[in-house]
């Protein structure tokens, strides 16, 4: 069971500025005690437009260190941070609403990118991969993709030029915390018209889950600098 310590009282003027309740807060558990669960912070005796919030570490990489970002909480390990739950979309501490934080077993350890250039957490393969199970990850068949263009062959036909694949941690775009991966592919030739080609690929190591966790997948695709001779995209996940 998580046990609460080192928590102080603390009184408040009404009208008065912001006021930090606690800086020391200690929340601690052994094991996975943590996914799908929360921890709440009630206010008593509230009123209209009061706020209860979270203030992220002046380091938020540092050991231990607790952020937001927007709803998203992380927690720093000493050299980046890990996403490991977020603000209730209602229970938000906002106008007299208890300040609730929900957690989630992070998707590996490097499960938002925010690992550092080497991508930990992750196997990342500068390649070619078929799906509709003509390749296989790990042993199991690769997925079927059910948005194949129309009049394509699909993505069964080796590209007459194979082009070239790379990854690449990016600091430029994100929907969450400050990095995200980069998969490019240049340079391909396919053999037909419409044929379809898929790499880089990346999966990452095991991770946690329990029944009723949703597990999201976020991505937005770019075209290189010449617009004009790209193709349409394909990606899967």
């Amino acid at each position: 069971m998580p046990l609460i310590g080192s928590f102080d009282s603390r009184g408040y003027t009404l009208g008065a500025g912001p006021v930090l309740i606690d800086s020391d807060v200690t929340v601690t558990a052994s094991g996975n005690k943590w996914s799908g669960g929360y921890l709440e912070f009630v206010q008593q005796n509230f009123k209209p437009g009061d706020l209860l919030s979270l203030r992220s570490d002046a380091n938020p990489n540092a050991a231990g260190a607790i952020s937001a970002v927007g709803s998203d909480i992380y927690l720093g390990n000493g050299s980046s941070k890990t996403l490991i739950g977020s603000i209730d979309s209602i229970r938000n501490g906002a106008n007299g609403q208890p300040l609730r934080i929900n957690f989630s077993w992070p998707l590996s350890p490097n499960g938002d990118f925010e690992g550092g250039a080497a991508i930990p957490g992750w196997t990342i393969t500068n390649g070619i991969i078929r799906l509709n199970g003509l390749d296989s990850i790990l042993g199991v068949p690769t997925p079927t993709d059910p948005t194949i263009p129309q009049s394509s062959r699909g993505d069964g036909n080796a590209p007459q030029s194979l082009g070239s694949y790379s990854h690449a941690a990016d600091s430029g775009l994100s929907t969450s915390g400050s990095s995200s991966l980069r998969l490019t592919s240049l340079g391909i030739t396919t053999s037909a018209g419409y044929d379809v080609v898929h790499g880089p690929w990346i999966y990452s190591d095991p991770f946690a889950a329990v029944a009723g966790e949703t597990l999201t997948f976020d991505w937005r695709a770019f075209g290189g600098a010449n617009l004009s001779q790209q193709d349409a995209y394909d990606v899967f996940g």
